[in-house]
C-alpha cells in the first residue's frame, strides 16, 4: 500500500493492489543508494505507474507526497516531481517521479555561506537543516579530533548536505513516524555505516542469470601519497622521514612521501605509469605509524574496484542499505574475494521478483583541503574526466531552426545530444557513433540515405525532402575513435613579453595583458593591455576603457604599438590578414551616443584610434565581447561574468551583411561554471569553444583553479578540461599569483594546430608591481582509449 498525502502531510488518498475498488499501482521502485563512484552520497527515489480512471489518479500531482513502508518497516515520505503519460499493454497510465521528501526540501531551501574556525559536526549539521522542518536523532561528532575549520557555501541545502556527507564520511536516512493513521513527524538518522554486518556470502560466475558485474577504476592507487594531522606549528605529517625505499639498479637508498606496490602496478595496469592518489589519517602524526597505517591501505587501493547488480532471488535472505555480504569472485584467477556492502537497493512493491540490490566494495578516503596539498587534489579531479563505462543513455534530438521550409533549397538541421544522467557526454563520442536512420511510412529503411550519413557525426542538415518519412538517430556505444584531448604536461614555454621599455619610450604599459594573438605569416604576435597612459585624459578615463595593442616578434620583443580609445579593456580580439594588412576585429564604443559596435580596422603603428576615424569599419551593433574563427567563418560573441557567462556563434556572412542571427548559444553552467570562478578570455574553432577561467590567486580552496575549457558548441558539452596545477609542463609561476588570462590558438605554416595559454605571473623582482605576461602552447592529440 502507498499512501498519499498533501503538502500540509495530511494523508488524502491510498494506491492499494490487494483491495477490490482501490487504485492499484504498478512498475514501482524504491531506489536507495549510499555510495557511487564519487564516494558517500545520500539518493532515495520512488516511481510508479497508475492507470487513469480513478480519482486517486487525479491526486498525484507536482508537490503531491507519497508514503510507503520500506523493507524495515519504516516509513519514507517521497515528494513527486514530475509525472508524464504513458501508454503500453496496461492501457492509459499516469508516471510519476518522486524524491524523499527531505531532499525536495533541501533543494528549495537557500543557505547563506557560513564559516566556522573551530566546529563540530553538529554544528555544520544543524545550520544546514536549521528551516528544513525536519527533527535530527541525536548522533555523535563525526570530526576525527573534535572540532576543525569548515565552511558551508551559498547555495541550496542539498548541495551542502552532499559535501557534509562525503567530508565527515556519514551515511543517513530520513524517515516518517505515524502515530494512528497520521503523519507526527519527519526525522533523520545520522551514523558512520548504515546496515549490518551479515554472514551471507554471495558468488559470482560469468553468465550466472541476474547477477552482473561493473569494473571501476576511480578508486584504484598503485602510488600513494600518505599525509597524517597537523602538529602543534600548523605542519602535517608525512612518511618521509621513515620510509626508506631502495633505489632499483643501484645500492643507494631515498626517501620518499609515497608508497608504491609494483606488483599491483604491473597486473592490474600492465606495468604502465603509477596510478597516483592520495589518504590522510589526522589523528596520527607519528611519520612510522603513518606509514604502517598507509601499506594498510594501500591493500584497499592497489586493484581495481567491482560492483555486483544482484536479483535478490540469489540471496539467502533480503538485505538491507549498507549490509555487509561476503562477495567470492570466481571469474578472477585466483578468485577474488571481497567484503562487499551493499550500496544501493531497489524493490518493488508490485512485483517482488524485480527486487535487485548493488554490492561493491566501498572505500572512503578522509581528505582535507591545507593549501600544501591543494595540487594533489587537482590532479585527482583532472583524473575524473577518464570516461567511465556507459550503462543508461539518453539521446535527445532538436531542432534549433524549426521544420517550416520556405523553399526547396532551404537546410535546417537536426542535432543530437546525448546523456548520461544529467551529464552531457556528446563530445565523448566519435562521430562514427551516431547511427542516423530514414523510415518511410511502413516503417522501411531508406538505405541510399543511410549510407550517406554514416560518420557524420551528431549535426546533420536536412532539407524538404525528409517531410514524409521518419528521422532518428541511435548511438552504438562501442565505438572507439578517437577523440581529441590535451592534458597540463603538454604546454611548453612559448614566450614572454618584453617587461622593460626600449629606450625612449616614455609610455610603457605595465599591466596584465589581457590577450594575444599570433600572426604566424609574419612571425608577430599581438597583445593588448588595458591603457590609462599619456594619450587618454581622467574624463575619457571615466567615459570608457582604453587598450593598447603591442606587436612584438615571436620572441615577445617589442616592435610597436598602438591605442585604442574607448575600445575596451582588450579582453578579446580577432586577428585576419587582409590584402597584405593585419586587421583586427574587437568592440569599440562611440561615447557620444554611448552605443557599442562589433568592428574592424587595420593595426597602424603608433596611432592613437578614436570612433569616427574612416579606417574603423563597423560590422554590426552590440555590445559584447568579440573574436573571429576566420577558417570557419564564423563570429564568436560572449557576455556576462562567471557562472552567467554567455556564448553565441553567428556566421561572419551573415553578421558582414548585418544579419545576426545566433546558430548556437550556451551558457557556462552548460560545461559546469560555478559562481566562484572568474572568467577570462574564449576562442572558437567551430565546433571547438576554448574558454579560460582562473583569477590571480585561484586554487582548490577558493574554487577558482586556474583551468582551460573545450567545449563542442553544436551538442554544448565539454570535450575535455584541464586544471592547471603547475606540477607537470614548464607552467611555473613564482608565487600564488597566477591569472589565466589569454586562450587562443594558432594554425603555423606546416598546418598543425596550436593552443596558447596566458598566464600573468608575479616579476621575479618581488618589488616590482607589473606583472610577468607568458605564453604557453601545446598541441592536442588523440585519445584511443
Amino acid at each position: 500500500m502507498i499512501y498519499i498525502l498533501n503538502s500540509d502531510d495530511k494523508i488524502i488518498g491510498y494506491l492499494d493492489n490487494n483491495s477490490a475498488g482501490a487504485c492499484p499501482f504498478y512498475n514501482d521502485v524504491h531506489s536507495s543508494k549510499i555510495a557511487d563512484e564519487s564516494g558517500k552520497i545520500w539518493a532515495e527515489t520512488l516511481t510508479l505507474d497508475v492507470p487513469y480512471g480513478y480519482e486517486e489518479t487525479d491526486l498525484l500531482d507536482t508537490g503531491t507526497q507519497l508514503l510507503i513502508a520500506d523493507s524495515n518497516d519504516r516509513f519514507k515520505l517521497f515528494t513527486i516531481y514530475d509525472k508524464s503519460d504513458v501508454i503500453n499493454g496496461l492501457g492509459h497510465l499516469k508516471k510519476v517521479d518522486a524524491i524523499n521528501s527531505l531532499a525536495w526540501k533541501l533543494n528549495h531551501t537557500f543557505l547563506e555561506e557560513k564559516t566556522w574556525t573551530a566546529a563540530s559536526s553538529k554544528d555544520v549539521i544543524s545550520y544546514i537543516f536549521q528551516r528544513s522542518g525536519w527533527t535530527l536523532d541525536e548522533f555523535n561528532n563525526f570530526f576525527n579530533g573534535g572540532t576543525k575549520s569548515y565552511t558551508v557555501s551559498e547555495g541550496k541545502a542539498q548541495a551542502a548536505l552532499d559535501n557534509a556527507t562525503k567530508d565527515f564520511s556519514i551515511e543517513l536516512e530520513a524517515y516518517a513516524v505515524i502515530s494512528k493513521g497520521n503523519l507526527i513527524e519527519k526525522r533523520v538518522f545520522f551514523t558512520e555505516e548504515l546496515g549490518e554486518v551479515t554472514a551471507q556470502r554471495f558468488e559470482y560466475r560469468h553468465n550466472l542469470k541476474g547477477a552482473t558485474r561493473t569494473k571501476s577504476n576511480l578508486e584504484f592507487y598503485t602510488k600513494l601519497f600518505v599525509f597524517g594531522g597537523q602538529n602543534a606549528k600548523g605542519q602535517r605529517a608525512t612518511i618521509t622521514s621513515v620510509n626508506k625505499v631502495k633505489v632499483p639498479g643501484s645500492n643507494n637508498y631515498e626517501y620518499l612521501p609515497f608508497i608504491l606496490d609494483e606488483e599491483a602496478n604491473d597486473k592490474y595496469n600492465n606495468g604502465d605509469a603509477y596510478l597516483e592518489g592520495f589518504i590522510v589519517k589526522e589523528d596520527i602524526i607519528s611519520p612510522s605509524g603513518l606509514l604502517t597505517w598507509g601499506k594498510e591501505q594501500m591493500k584497499t587501493y592497489n586493484h581495481p574496484k567491482y560492483t555486483y547488480s544482484v536479483d535478490v532471488a540469489l540471496l539467502d535472505t533480503l538485505p538491507g542499505l549498507g549490509d555487509t555480504i561476503a562477495v567470492i569472485d570466481n571469474e578472477m584467477n585466483p578468485p577474488l574475494t571481497i567484503t562487499a556492502r551493499v550500496l544501493e537497493t531497489n524493490f518493488s512493491q508490485a512485483d517482488s521478483s524485480t527486487d535487485n540490490v548493488v554490492l561493491g566494495e566501498f572505500v572512503t578516503i578522509n581528505t582535507v583541503t591545507p593549501n600544501e596539498i591543494w595540487k594533489l587534489q587537482a590532479l585527482a579531479s583532472q583524473a575524473l574526466q577518464a570516461i567511465q563505462e556507459k550503462t543508461s543513455w539518453k539521446i535527445e534530438m532538436f531542432t534549433p531552426d524549426g521544420l517550416d521550409f520556405s523553399s526547396s533549397t532551404e537546410k535546417k538541421r537536426l542535432i543530437v545530444r546525448v546523456f548520461e544522467g544529467l551529464d552531457n557526454i556528446t563530445a565523448q563520442i566519435p562521430k562514427e557513433g551516431f547511427v542516423w536512420e530514414m523510415l518511410d511510412n511502413e516503417g522501411a529503411h531508406v538505405e541510399k540515405w543511410e549510407e550517406a550519413h554514416v560518420g557524420v557525426g551528431n549535426v546533420i542538415e536536412v532539407g524538404r525532402e525528409v517531410a514524409a518519412y521518419t528521422i532518428r538517430c541511435s548511438v552504438n556505444d562501442e565505438t572507439t575513435k578517437p577523440v581529441i584531448f590535451a592534458e597540463e604536461k603538454d604546454f611548453a614555454f612559448f614566450c614572454r613579453l618584453q617587461n622593460e621599455p626600449n629606450p625612449g619610450d616614455t609610455d610603457f604599459n605595465t599591466s596584465v595583458a589581457q590577450y594575444a594573438a599570433v600572426d604566424a605569416t609574419n612571425n608577430h604576435i599581438y597583445w593588448t593591455q588595458g591603457y590609462r597612459g599619456s594619450l587618454v585624459t581622467e574624463a575619457d578615463i571615466a567615459a570608457g576603457e582604453s587598450f593598447s595593442i603591442t606587436r612584438t616578434d615571436l620572441s615577445g620583443t617589442i616592435l610597436d604599438r598602438m591605442v585604442c580609445k574607448h575600445g575596451g579593456h582588450g579582453s578579446h580580439f580577432g586577428l585576419k590578414i587582409e590584402s597584405g594588412k593585419v586587421y583586427i576585429y574587437s568592440p569599440f564604443k562611440d561615447v557620444a551616443q554611448n552605443k557599442s559596435y562589433l568592428v574592424k580596422f587595420p593595426y597602424t603603428a603608433g596611432k592613437l584610434l578614436k570612433w569616427g576615424d574612416s579606417s574603423i569599419k563597423s560590422i554590426y551593433a552590440a555590445n559584447n565581447r568579440f573574436n573571429l574563427d576566420d577558417k570557419n567563418g564564423y563570429y564568436l560573441l560572449t557576455d556576462g561574468l562567471r557562472e552567467k557567462a554567455t556564448f553565441k556563434i553567428a556566421r561572419k556572412a551573415d553578421m558582414d551583411a548585418g544579419v545576426y542571427k545566433v546558430l548556437y548559444s550556451l551558457t557556462a553552467t552548460d560545461f559546469g561554471i560555478s559562481a566562484k570562478q572568474v572568467y577570462q578570455s574564449a576562442t572558437l574553432d567551430f565546433p571547438y569553444l576554448y574558454v579560460t577561467y582562473g583569477g590571480s590567486n585561484g586554487n582548490i580552496s577558493n574554487g577558482d583553479m586556474p583551468t582551460l575549457y573545450c567545449v563542442d558548441v553544436r551538442s554544448r558539452s565539454l570535450v575535455y578540461k584541464i586544471n592547471y596545477t603547475f606540477t607537470e609542463g614548464t607552467i611555473t609561476p613564482e608565487d600564488e599569483h597566477h591569472e589565466a588570462e589569454t586562450v587562443n590558438y594558432y594554425y603555423d605554416k606546416d598546418g598543425t594546430k596550436w593552443i596558447l595559454q596566458g598566464f600573468a605571473f608575479s616579476h621575479e623582482v618581488e618589488e616590482w608591481k607589473r606583472r610577468n605576461n607568458v605564453l604557453y602552447r601545446a598541441k592536442e592529440t588523440i585519445r584511443t582509449e
